[in-house]
Formats: C-alpha cells, structure tokens, sequence
C-alpha cells in the first residue's frame, strides 16, 4: 500500500494523516499541526512519491492515542499490564511498540527513567507518531500487528496503566543479578502494604519478571504468595530502597500510588494492578494505628519516612530518621542495631 492509499484509508477511519519525509519521524510541512486533510486534498499532499506517514493524535483524530514503548523493557511489561487492543503496530526490531486506543481529553504524558531516557510515551493532542506503512530511520519498514479498532478507554484507567507499565520496566532495569528472590520478597511486602491483591501483585511481578529476562518466574510467583499468605510484618519498601536503590523506590511510589483498586475483570485476560489515583502524584501516606501495637506502628511510620527522605517535624523540632548502626538501651528501651532511630537535626 502506497503512503496516499495508507493516507485515504485513514482519513475514513476519521484521522488525520499528514505528510513526513521518507525515512524520518519529524513533520517538516509549515504548519502541520493545523492541517486537516479530505479526500479531495489528499493529492496535494501525497503525490505518490516515496513518503512517510504521520498521523495527529488526540482531539484531531477524534481522541486516537498512541502508547509508545520507547525501551525493550517497557515492551516486554506492556504484554502483561496493558488491556488488549485492535491496534498495534512496530517494526521488524520492535514489532509491538505502538498501541492505539481511544480515549477523548487525555494529555500527553512522558514517563522517564532517572536519566531521562524515555522508558514510555503516551501521546496525544499536540503530538503525531509515524504509521504504517512509513519507514523508520533505522531503515525498518513499520508495519501493523493488528490493524484493527483501537479500544475505548477512560483517561484516569490509562493513565495508571501506563505508570504500571513503566513501574514495571524502571524495577527491570534494576533488577538484580544476585539475590532475586529477596527482591521479589521486598516487592511484594511493599505492594501488599500498599493494599494491592495477591492477584493483581502476582501479575505485576510476572511483568517485572519477563521484562528483567529473569528465567525463575515460579520462584518469584511463590515469593508474592508466601508474602500473603504471611500472618505477621514482611518486608518492604525499605527494604526493596536498599536492594533497587532510593531514588529508584521514590519514582516507584510516584507511579503506583499507594492505594489498591478493582481488578478489570475476567473479560479482557489481563487484571489491572496499581494506583487508584487519576494522575502519577503521590497521596500522603496513611498511618493506622492498632491499639497495643504503638511500638510497630511507630516503626513502620518511621521506615515509609525513611524511604522518602527521613526528615519530618516532631513538635518544634526537625527530626532526621536513620536506622542504628547498633543495640543500645534508652531510658530502659532497648533498641536493636538496624532499628529506626530519630535523632534531631
């Protein structure tokens, strides 16, 4: 199929294609943001020499938008956490790359890793992708997967699910060599804190697992479920900050919130897992304190304190959290090595 065939196709599809130069992904056309094409003015712009073909997203082509996988990570996680969807397309070195789905208001949003590379993409009004059957810089024809109906979707759904896809492949890029079982361990006390099923976490770490090429997927699966099936405390996010690193569980709690939501339902193979917030900001996190657990409570307020920088007001004091490099006993408290402490500053 030519770039015009492509271009009429889409234009009853009711997008709006526009012209890009062979082999590129940036528009150089004046004013291509603006432009709207019709049958009758499609030759004025597709000539029938060798073109790309972009298409504008959001508002231009009735709510289209684009989910761009940028790493091979992300790619990899999108295949558990997000919903299925009749478009998809990619080229021969990452065939599923780009999924389509409608979904009216959204706002483009670009997730990175810390630093800055793009691990994700969600464009829409504002923005334009290159589709089929255009040619990559790489030389790679782009070609569908699935040329079908892009799915309907509610923005604040979306919004989570990317955040979960690009959770997932932020964790697989720092996903350890040695010591996988206690990352799965750390990840899985830290989601079940957060209020996260046992289903709706098993499904995330498989995400995690297939995108950090970790081969042992059983073992990680029977992590989540000794985790829940755990009566007492288990470990967490501090734990999981020591393992992947503290700004890494910083952007974590950004994306996944700290709220438990609903599964998607039977119907679509995949449950979504994550925040229930509508945006990738992070809710204050709640204490709840159970009569004759103080002491735990006061631990575990103190370890989500730690994990975010440790520094908080008690009375007219700024105080600091730092765990002690050993036992000592306070006013006949005894206190372990490795415990939170709370020295002023």
């Amino acid at each position: 199929m030519s770039a015009r065939d492509a271009a009429a196709d889409y234009v009853t599809r009711g997008w709006a294609p526009i012209p890009v130069p062979w082999g590129t992904k940036a528009p150089t056309l004046h004013g291509w943001p603006e432009l709207r094409l019709t049958p009758q003015t499609l030759k004025d712009y597709f000539n029938g020499d060798r073109q790309n073909i972009g298409v504008l997203l959001g508002q231009p082509s009735g709510g289209l938008v684009d989910v761009d996988l940028d790493c091979p990570e992300a790619v990899l996680a999108a295949r558990h956490l997000l919903p299925d969807t009749g478009g998809v397309f990619g080229r021969e070195g990452n065939p599923q790359s780009h999924h389509l789905f409608r979904c009216p208001g959204i706002k483009t949003t670009k997730l990175t890793a810390l630093d800055g590379e793009v691990l994700l993409e969600l464009r829409a009004t504002g923005t334009q992708t290159v589709f089929p059957p255009s040619c990559h810089p790489s030389g790679e024809i782009v070609e569908w997967v699935c040329d079908n109906a892009p799915v309907e979707i509610e923005g604040a759904r979306l919004t989570r699910l990317v955040g979960l896809v690009a959770a997932a492949a932020l964790i697989a890029r720092r996903w350890p060599t040695h010591g996988r079982h206690d990352a799965a361990l750390a990840l899985a006390g830290a989601l079940r804190r957060a209020g996260w099923s046992l289903d709706q976490t098993v499904l995330f770490m498989r995400a995690v697992t297939e995108a950090a090429h970790d081969e042992e997927v059983a073992d990680r699966v029977r992590a989540v479920k000794d985790t829940f099936a755990e009566g007492g405390a288990t470990t967490g996010w501090p734990r999981l900050a020591e393992i992947l690193g503290r700004d890494v569980v910083g952007r974590l709690r950004d994306w996944l919130g700290g709220q438990s939501h609903a599964h998607e339902g039977a119907e679509n193979a995949k449950a979504e897992a994550g925040s229930a917030a509508a945006n990738t900001t992070v809710a204050a996190p709640t204490i709840q304190y159970a009569p004759g657990e103080l002491p735990r409570n006061l631990d575990e307020a103190e370890s989500a304190l730690l994990v975010r920088g440790g520094v908080y007001q008690r009375g007219s004091l700024l105080v600091r959290v730092a765990r002690m490099p050993e036992t000592r006993v306070t006013r006949s408290v005894r206190r372990h090595g490795g415990s939170n402490d709370h020295p002023a500053r």
